[in-house]
């Protein structure tokens, strides 16, 4: 584990109390209509004419409501390689247009790689991680480090109690210390209930307005590889603050790697592909830098690569439909999406993007769609044999291998996460009762 993360995380930092003005966010991520709500008439036209008009994921989904018939959750998270970028997540106007204009590729105009100015050298402030926990739609558990000790403590609102005095109260709602943070030995976070956040602060050359951007994930590796570059150049540079030579230091991109994670279940490590937010000094060579520090001269960048042509080389694979690559990803022991969590994901896709998967995809997709269909069974704490009887039930014998009918499974399993009822995807008790006295099952 990098420095950074492993500091951050665990305590050997002590917490900054500073915070920046953010006045945009750039998102890591989409959400896609379920199979469910495809089905609805004017679903689609509605989706395709929020994502027209740059409104957030929050306010489609709002739209898509107001549509008679439409399930409670109609969108459901997808991994992309771009990142999405929309007025609507900026504070300053034609902020997005000009990201957009500088930076997205001519081809389709998506945003795969962009360059960032960091306002400070510290660390703590402008790469900033914890543990989050929401239920509905309020936080009921996150992670702060102590200010005296840097030791990663849980923390909670006071329950409200009735108080017919009138008397008044100055800063609203208690917090309280609940303990340590401690991942490992937390029931919350391990029932899928909490989760990690990591989020960095920057300015994007050409972008006005005086907040900084931000960009939220929840990937560790993102974390970790963000770290570790960091640190790096800081060590090399004597700092990450601003620019060298007039240029900037670093560009943010994604990339498709092979990443591990745990099947506790199975007892065994699996290697997926996924796309993960990536950090670089692009044009700085170290070798040269460390040689110029030892010389006590100034390191040079690279001649910088010009607006128009600063994309990445990015095969044919990596440049894939979303949805393609894989979704789910090992985080601290436990299955999380590498889709970028608020409970809104962000980042548009295409015409292309949102036709019909081809066959060439059709079993990647299945796959990842597997992936979040089992992550949210866990999430649960339900016995998967019982929800594979159910779903083979309703959907047939071989939902779990059909785009459709598995789509429809994690619309079911997404509500019953916010509802906390699952009856609707478990069978009835005497036929579990059944199922158990014979010890059989439907196979996941």
């Amino acid at each position: 584990m990098s420095a950074h993360v492993h500091s951050t995380l665990h305590g050997a930092r002590a917490a900054q109390a500073q915070r920046l003005p953010v006045a945009g966010k750039i998102r890591p991520g989409i959400k896609v209509l379920t199979a469910k709500a495809r089905a609805i008439h004017g679903a689609q036209q509605a989706y395709n004419d929020g994502l027209a008009a740059g409104v957030s994921f929050d306010d489609i989904e709002k739209r898509l409501k107001q549509i008679s018939g439409m399930p409670a959750y109609p969108l459901t998270p997808r991994n992309a390689p771009y990142f999405r970028v929309v007025p609507d997540d900026f504070t300053t106007p034609g902020a997005a247009e000009a990201i957009l204009q500088r930076y997205a590729d001519p081809k389709d105009g998506l945003l795969y790689t962009f360059p960032v100015i960091f306002p400070a050298d510290d660390l703590n402030l402008i790469f900033r991680e914890g543990f989050e926990a929401w239920k509905a739609s309020e936080l009921s558990f996150w992670s702060e480090p102590d200010p005296q000790t840097g030791e990663l403590l849980c923390k909670k609102r006071q329950e409200i109690t009735a108080d017919k005095t009138r008397r008044k109260r100055w800063g609203g709602r208690p917090v309280e210390t609940v303990g340590p943070c401690d991942p490992n030995g937390c029931d919350v976070f391990g029932n899928g209930n909490c989760m990690h956040h990591g989020s960095l602060y920057f300015y994007v050359p050409g972008c006005p307005g005086v907040g900084l951007i931000e960009l939220q994930f929840t990937s560790i590796y993102a974390s970790l590889g963000i770290g570790e570059v960091l640190e790096l150049v800081h060590h090399g540079l004597g700092h990450i603050k601003g620019t060298h030579n007039g240029e900037p230091i670093f560009w943010i991109s994604k990339r498709r790697q092979e990443v591990s994670r745990i099947d506790w279940e199975k007892g065994k490590a699996e290697r997926t592909d996924q796309y993960i937010i990536s950090i670089e000094a692009r044009g700085l060579d170290m070798a040269q830098v460390f040689a110029q520090q030892e010389m006590g001269t100034a390191p040079q960048l690279a001649a910088p690569a010009k607006s128009s042509g600063a994309l990445p080389d990015l095969s044919n694979e990596e440049r894939e439909a979303p949805g393609t690559g894989e979704l789910m990803e090992e985080t601290h022991g436990e299955l999380q999406g590498e889709v970028e969590i608020e409970q809104e994901q962000a980042a548009e896709p295409t015409p292309a993007a949102s036709a019909a998967p081809t066959a060439d995809n059709t079993k990647d997709i299945v796959k990842a769609l597997r992936a979040e269909a089992f992550a949210l069974v866990k999430k649960l704490g339900i016995d998967a044999k019982l929800f594979g009887e159910r779903m083979s039930a309703d959907l047939g014998d071989e939902w779990s291998t059909n785009m459709e009918a598995l789509d429809e499974a994690i619309t079911r399993l997404t509500e019953a996460t916010q509802s906390g009822d699952t009856t609707h995807i478990l069978p009835p008790v005497q036929e579990q009762q059944a199922a158990a006295a014979s010890g059989k099952g439907a196979p996941f």
